[in-house]
């Protein structure tokens, strides 16, 4: 990766320098993270979910309730 830096008056480091290509690669692993993210975010909202049913805090409800309802 090409990178070049950018220093202050006291040889600082205070910016980086890429490419738009490796930008490009960045960002496109951010978007991936970031939707992996959101899967098992729900994922673990649906478990929870789950367990606050089978611990009777939750109204169990039907497909045909849940489906009418949403």
């Amino acid at each position: 990766m090409d990178v070049s830096y950018v220093s202050d008056i006291k040889g600082n480091k205070t910016a980086v320098i890429i490419g738009i290509k490796e930008w490009d690669k960045i960002i496109e692993k951010q978007n991936k993270m970031k939707a992996k993210l959101d899967m098992l975010t729900g994922l673990q909202e649906a478990v929870n979910e789950v367990n606050s049913i089978k611990e009777s805090k939750a109204k169990n409800s039907t497909l045909r309730e849940f489906l009418n309802d949403n």
